[in-house]
């Protein structure tokens, strides 16, 4: 990623399939000066999209479609020209009111478009909270269980709250 970020006049990039292979794909500050459109699809590995502050300034449209990002997708406020966030068919976010919070408050007013009802895109914290169940490590570092709770009733508990 490092090269293609390099690019200076690289204006749309379609990662697919095998393209990337990763769970986390960082847009470092710096990169991808003239990008405006990123489309990502069927990146069966990646479960986090990060844009760090001072990355690709022109960036107006992303499209995901095909992945699950359990993680999520964050850094969207470093993004000054973006228009819309698209959520195509099969692509699913992890904390998509968080996502929607940040899109809300971005001082651009992008769109936050979904392909299918909400229900269909949110994976809630669901997966990120059932690996730790599992004993998998999570990037979202969750609050301790209170004393006399099990980390596992935990992760239950917000689970059912998210789903109702």
């Amino acid at each position: 990623m490092e090269m293609l970020g390099s690019l200076p006049n690289l204006m749309q990039l379609r990662l697919e399939r095998d393209a990337y292979i990763g769970e986390k794909l960082a847009f470092k500050t710096g990169a991808f000066p003239n990008l405006k459109k990123l489309g990502i699809r069927d990146l069966d590995e990646l479960i986090e999209l990060k844009f760090e502050d001072g990355t690709s300034p022109q960036l107006a449209m992303i499209h995901i479609c095909w992945c699950e990002l359990r993680s999520g997708i964050t850094g969207v406020n470093h993004l000054p020209k973006l228009q819309e966030i698209s959520l195509g068919f099969g692509g699913r976010v992890a904390k998509l009111a968080m996502l929607q919070s940040e899109v809300d408050a971005h001082t651009n007013s992008p769109v936050l478009r979904l392909y299918n009802e909400r229900s269909g895109h949110d994976l809630w914290d669901v997966f990120v909270q059932l690996e730790d169940v599992t004993g998998e490590s999570s990037s979202l570092h969750p609050e301790p269980a209170a004393a006399g709770e099990s980390s596992q009733s935990q992760a239950v508990g917000m689970a059912t709250a998210n789903i109702r």
